[in-house]
């Protein structure tokens, strides 16, 4: 039971006494030096700041409150992001941060005269400083305004590849990579869907555009079986050049794993045009009557096909 208590005993004056000396090996990480702020924000931006100059990263802790009304926060730590137990080994991969069971710790707490202080309550890594700060997914987090572009930019089409170089223009010191475009995007693709599927929004999206000609079909339950769309450029250009069409059935080639008519016309000038694309619930005929019907009264009108190229598909005959 000594032991015990000594070894407690002597833990709790390496971490707590300022007047111990402990030798620190040459890449060893410094921790930061005890200050004093006016604001929560000052405090924050601190001890992030020499968690970057230093080569490491922080994870933020619960923050914990005092029992006024309103309540005001009392404490809030923040650990080394290379805490936490070791992961087992599965799939090797060429990263900096896996979990090394850090026990680093520092704390920022409010002063019952005001303000905030900054506390370390354990200042030693485990670790060398991170040679590359793209290890960390703290500085890898895109701001505010290239957010935005992720999002203007993935809307158009544009893959994560050539999003990165245009964020790197923007900003040549950002350290986004690929990864966290690729994380926004698939949380963008979630909050577009918001619990329904592909082709109910695709449908929302193109009721809402006045540029697309659209015809649906629902069945009882509300799930759409049939959809045909054509933008109204591309219309004109379909009875501009009515002479040649080309039509051509693929399956489950596509996101919303379905059968799909695409419809292409041959210009004045031999070359071929995407004009309008439909999805249909099935591969049997009826459903290409109806394409084929929505064809001819959306895009095509009054305008006579002279030829009509398919595939060797006979139902699109």
């Amino acid at each position: 039971m000594k032991f015990v208590e000594f070894t407690h005993s002597l833990l709790h004056t390496l971490y707590s006494t300022p007047s111990v000396i402990i030798p620190i090996m040459s890449g060893w990480i410094e921790a930061p030096e005890e200050e004093e702020f006016h604001t929560l924000e000052e405090a924050e931006v601190y001890i992030y700041q020499h968690a970057f100059d230093k080569g490491y990263g922080l994870s933020r802790g619960p923050r914990k409150w005092d029992k006024k009304k309103p309540p005001e926060l009392r404490r809030w730590d923040f650990n080394c992001d290379k805490g936490g137990e070791v992961r087992g080994k599965g799939t090797e991969r060429q990263t900096g941060s896996k979990k090394t069971d850090c026990d680093f710790k520092v704390r920022i707490s409010r002063k019952l005269t005001g303000g905030f202080k900054v506390k370390v309550y354990r200042p030693y890594h485990n670790h060398p400083a991170s040679d590359d700060h793209r290890q960390h997914s703290q500085y890898r987090r895109p701001t505010d305004e290239q957010i935005q572009r992720i999002k203007s930019l993935s809307k158009s089409g544009v893959t994560p590849r050539f999003i990165l170089n245009e964020l790197l223009k923007m900003d040549p010191d950002t350290l986004i990579i690929t990864q966290e475009i690729n994380n926004h995007k698939l949380k963008m693709r979630k909050e577009r869907l918001d619990g329904k599927t592909w082709i109910e929004v695709l449908v929302e999206e193109l009721k809402e555009d006045e540029n697309w000609a659209l015809q649906y079909c629902t069945t009882q339950d509300g799930m759409v079986n049939f959809l045909f769309f054509a933008r109204d450029e591309m219309i004109d250009i379909a009875q501009a050049s009515p002479s040649v069409i080309i039509v051509n059935a693929t399956y489950r080639t596509n996101k919303l794993n379905l059968p799909a008519v695409h419809f292409q016309a041959v210009t004045s000038i031999r070359k071929t045009a995407s004009i309008a694309l439909a999805f249909v619930m099935n591969e049997e005929e009826p459903s290409y009557i109806i394409t084929c019907r929505a064809f001819r009264e959306l895009v095509m009108g009054d305008a006579r096909i002279e030829v009509l190229l398919t595939d060797d598909e006979t139902v699109t005959i």
